[in-house]
């Protein structure tokens, strides 16, 4: 037998041989657990196992929860076994990766034994975290003076100043790093080739250079906190000056030409950053600024963003004037206000909110209207209720059209009484084609020999109320008799067809569900699955207003 390189691939025992360089091809697709276990599979495997040039080193795989000291003995000999094999053959490797607990002396001592040997055998992708995080251990020196290195990812270590040569340096991914001034300006001086850059819970540096990182593609500055403190935030602004730097926790930043991806969390921004953006930043497509305090009224006007994600607790007022948008993303607990100057004929929109306090028919005015302005786009909306308050009452307003939402996803947390009158709110301030639903199963725990005790989370138990309730709200459609008067004002009476659908995970597609089988899921699910119901409305001009009292 021939490969595509007309090379022989011989069979042995009528099983196909794979050439070693395939075999290792695809154990680097694997965790370094997951790649070991493939080395009983035949000889071949086994040897490439050996020899593969991806190594992947977890301390992780060796513990249990004794925490007995023996499982270190057993992890520094695997890796010191490895590295001398590596280092007797005379190999070299493309990839070194890394998960070690820096404890002690011992530990520490071989770990930068195994960095400085992963970049001598010519790694060109080093990947090390280190527990626990912003932990005391250093780092080597030689790591920074490896020309071979492409890409570095580092979490949980320090770094100290020193020469720095990294020339091919392209992507650089600094999580829970302890580093000083002078190693970010070595760092950014020594690696000019940088295009991807991720700045994640970092501490001990107090100014930061990047005006000299005239290949970056992707920044971004990332604090994860439940709470942001705004006197601790980074501070995110841009200024005239052809100049970037983080400055006593601010960062000014301007005129990256080549940025395409921008990623802005839980830092403090000001108005100069939208100043002039779409001059600024000609080749940005994608723009994330979550949770980010100091500026809450912005526009933004760039003809190539192509992806806006934006999120937070507090009210967002954005207008946008991005003519080749794909998707905008949004996550909040206060509904935004989005006002559009110009937007491409075809995008989507995903909409998340998070609904705490007291859903009153301004809030659902609120959300029609934001719903309106998203008209034009293919929307995406969950709604994750956590109030107790009902909604009081649905007045009747003539005149307005009803937005449409290609897709619904509820979430609930809520009693049933609640969630019926959001379904009732729902249907009065907008038309979802499609409503998706998951249905929990129910944990079963057996107690003694025969007894079964039922578990089920509380998040579980009212997703499942709230489909229940809603399979008999769309399922009593079909009564001719099923809307009163106030049912026709909230708009139940438009809605003139409905079908289930499970999804198979088995062939992976949607599949017709009959109501009774449906019914029969909700009494005792055993897994979870997704459902989805199809609805089809009466068209507007058929419709016509409502007329009725005030409810």
């Amino acid at each position: 037998m021939e490969n595509g390189k007309g090379k022989r691939v011989e069979a042995i025992d009528e099983q196909l041989q794979l050439p070693e360089s395939i075999i290792q091809h695809i154990q680097s697709f694997l965790t370094g657990k997951e790649a070991a276990s493939t080395a009983v599979l035949s000889k071949s495997w086994y040897n490439s196992w050996l020899t593969r040039p991806a190594l992947d080193f977890d301390e992780r795989n060796f513990q249990n929860q004794n925490s007995d000291p023996q499982n270190d003995d057993k992890f520094f000999n695997f890796v010191k076994r490895s590295m001398e094999r590596y280092h007797g053959l005379n190999l070299t490797i493309e990839s070194f990766k890394l998960w070690m607990n820096v404890r002690d002396v011992d530990s520490s001592s071989l770990a930068s034994e195994l960095i400085v040997k992963a970049v001598k055998m010519g790694a060109n992708g080093v990947n090390l975290e280190f527990s626990p995080p912003i932990s005391e251990y250093l780092l080597p020196k030689e790591l920074f003076e490896a020309e071979s290195l492409v890409g570095l990812s580092l979490a949980g270590c320090k770094i100290f100043s020193g020469e720095v040569m990294c020339l091919r340096l392209k992507s650089l991914h600094l999580c829970k790093v302890c580093v000083e001034d002078d190693m970010i300006r070595d760092i950014m001086l020594g690696c000019p080739m940088i295009e991807n850059f991720v700045l994640s819970d970092c501490e001990g540096f107090v100014k930061v250079n990047v005006s000299k990182m005239v290949e970056l593609k992707r920044f971004s500055v990332i604090r994860h906190v439940t709470n942001p403190v705004v006197f601790r935030s980074p501070f995110i602004e841009f200024e005239e000056q052809s100049v970037g730097s983080i400055i006593d926790g601010r960062a000014n930043l301007s005129e990256f030409r080549k940025l395409s991806c921008l990623v802005l969390e839980r830092v403090k921004i000001g108005k100069m950053l939208f100043s002039d953006f779409s001059s600024k930043f000609p080749c940005l497509e994608d723009l994330t600024v979550h949770h980010c305090v100091g500026c809450f009224i912005f526009n933004i006007s760039s003809q190539s963003l192509k992806y806006i994600s934006l999120a937070h607790t507090r009210r967002l007022e954005v207008q946008l004037d991005v003519p080749n948008i794909r998707k905008i993303k949004f996550s909040g607990s206060s509904i935004p206000s989005l006002t559009f100057v110009t937007a491409s004929r075809e995008w989507e929109s995903d909409i998340a909110l998070s609904c705490w306090n007291y859903l009153g028919v301004s809030w659902l005015l609120e959300l029609k209207k934001f719903l309106t302005n998203l008209g034009p786009s293919r929307i995406t909306l969950r709604i994750e209720l956590f109030t107790e308050n009902r909604i009081d009452c649905f007045p009747v307003i003539q005149g307005l059209s009803k937005p449409v939402v290609e897709n619904l996803i509820l979430m609930a947390h809520s009693s049933s009484s609640v969630c019926s009158t959001l379904l009732d709110g729902i249907f009065w301030s907008f038309r979802p084609k499609v409503i998706t639903q998951c249905l929990f199963p129910i944990l079963g725990i057996k107690s003694g020999t025969a007894n079964i005790n039922i578990v089920q989370p509380q998040f579980w138990k009212a997703s499942n109320d709230l489909l229940r309730l809603l399979c008999n709200r769309l399922m009593d459609i079909e009564n001719p008799n099923c809307c009163s008067s106030i049912e026709k004002i909230i708009g139940w009476h438009e809605l003139k067809e409905v079908n289930a659908e499970l999804f198979e995970d088995t062939i992976m597609e949607w599949q017709p569900l009959p109501w009774k089988t449906l019914l029969d899921d909700l009494e005792s699910p055993e897994k979870e699955v997704q459902i989805r119901f199809l609805l089809r409305w009466q068209s507007p001009e058929k419709a016509g207003p409502s007329h009725g009292p005030l409810i």
